[in-house]
């Protein structure tokens, strides 16, 4: 909100998966977790990486159970 990015009311963080929720999730859908790997995203510089911080922003690498 302070660099006027998004509008407010944009997330309803109630509504959220959480790294630790999505795992089991998608146990339950048969899928293996093959990989999570947090996302960052420098507004200053507009440059985006990946890393080991899942606070925010997340990717998950998933496949079909054998």
């Amino acid at each position: 909100y302070l660099l006027q990015l998004q509008p407010r009311g944009t997330h309803e963080f109630d509504n959220f998966l959480t790294p630790s929720d999505l795992p089991r999730l998608c146990r339950h859908a048969g899928l293996n977790v093959e990989e999570l790997t947090g996302m960052s995203y420098n507004p200053l510089t507009r440059v985006y990486a990946l890393g080991a911080d899942t606070d925010v922003n997340y990717l998950m690498h998933t496949r079909p159970s054998a």
